[in-house]
This record gives C-alpha cells, sequence and structure tokens, in this order.
C-alpha cells in the first residue's frame, strides 16, 4: 500500500532545516548588531535607524548568502549571477525592514529593537520563497 504524502512531510525536510538555521544565525548576527548600535552607542539617533539596519543587514545577508549558497542549497555555480540577484533581495528586503520599522516607530513611539523582529519573520518568509524559487534554483 503506497503511504499517502502529508502535507507537513513536504515542509519539514533537511532543505528547510537547513534555510532556518542558517537564516537563525545570520539574523542572531544581525539583530545584535541593530540591538548594540541602537540602543548602546548611539541610543538617542533617529538616523541610527537607518545605519543600523544597513550595517546589520550587510553582515547577516553576506554570511546568510555564503550559508544558504553552499550548505543548505548547495548549488556550486553561478555564484555572480546569484550573488547579484541576491544583492536585489537584500535591497529590497533592506528597504522594506527600514520602512516598515520607521513608520511603526514614527506612528506609535515604539522601542525600534521590539518591532524590528515580527517585521523581519515576515521578510524571511518572502526571502525563502525567492532563494528557493529563483536565486538558488536547480536547473
Amino acid at each position: 500500500m503506497q503511504e499517502k504524502s502529508v502535507w507537513w512531510k513536504r515542509i519539514i525536510n533537511w532543505k528547510n532545516a537547513k534555510y532556518v538555521i542558517s537564516s537563525v544565525v545570520s539574523s542572531i548576527l544581525e539583530f545584535a548588531i541593530f540591538f548594540l548600535m541602537t540602543s548602546i552607542i548611539w541610543k538617542d539617533s533617529k538616523e541610527i535607524i537607518l545605519i543600523a539596519t544597513i550595517v546589520g543587514r550587510t553582515l547577516g545577508t553576506t554570511l546568510c548568502f555564503f550559508l544558504n549558497k553552499y550548505w543548505c542549497f548547495q548549488v556550486y555555480n553561478r555564484t555572480l549571477i546569484q550573488s547579484i540577484e541576491y544583492a536585489i533581495l537584500f535591497v529590497i528586503k533592506l528597504y522594506l525592514s527600514y520602512f516598515f520599522v520607521n513608520m511603526i516607530v514614527d506612528a506609535y513611539a515604539i522601542n525600534p529593537t521590539l518591532i524590528k523582529l515580527p517585521i523581519d519573520i515576515a521578510l524571511f518568509f518572502i526571502g525563502y520563497l525567492v532563494q528557493n524559487f529563483i536565486i538558488f534554483r536547480v536547473y
């Protein structure tokens, strides 16, 4: 008798687990840099949200690109094209993160560190789809 395909078996697999692990490691780096820059170094500067977002996202994204390329998706060719596509995704996610954090901080006077996490979780799912089906697709 053939086993019926269970929906969760299609979602929970080793490739998806590695993507989550690489994203969590990269996000911890990004979040730590954002926290240090906004809470400790330049506590009272509004411009620091943009600077901290750029610095944190740049370092976190660089780490995540290499983890995803070589460990998660195991694609060893097309590095130049993939890095350009990844850079485009990076800029879009960077802008969306900054835009929504800044908008919510302005509207509700919330600590930017608190609102950044749920926004970046939403961007995480969008990023996975783009990477899986566009950037690191296998031909």
